[in-house]
């Protein structure tokens, strides 16, 4: 009986620390998608001004992964996009009101959503994320 129970525990600690070691970075790219991305993109769709400034920023993620010099693949797209969206995070929460005045994106949305936007819809294009 107490091997049964010993293996079962050993059996628990296997699957807790399969799951904690999988790829992480997948899963916080899920978490910013269904905590911020989906209402934005939904948004998007309805609101031409957002989707135009959404257009922008993605094309300037483009530019910036062109200036690296190499074409990404799925492990570096999650990567730079990671980072991307943890730079946005922390300047919406370290500094909200530098954040409310910023007017680089050119729209009358604050520069956090429209940079979750497009890193929402990067990751899509790159194969990413899967519609939930």
């Amino acid at each position: 009986m107490r091997m049964m129970l010993l293996r079962l525990i050993n059996a628990l600690r296997t699957v807790r620390a399969r799951g904690l070691t999988r790829d992480p970075a997948a899963s916080s790219l899920e978490h910013l998608y269904l905590r911020f991305g989906r209402d934005i993109l939904a948004q998007a769709a309805q609101d031409r001004a957002l989707s135009d400034a959404i257009a922008r920023e993605v094309a300037v993620i483009d530019q910036s992964i062109e200036q690296q010099g190499a074409r990404p693949g799925p492990v570096e797209l999650r990567s730079f996009l990671m980072g991307y969206g943890q730079g946005v995070i922390d300047s919406a929460v370290i500094r909200p009101d530098l954040v409310a005045q910023d007017t680089s994106c050119d729209s009358p949305y604050p520069s956090s959503v429209v940079r979750l936007g497009a890193l929402s819809q990067k990751a899509f294009a790159g194969g990413l994320l899967r519609m939930t």
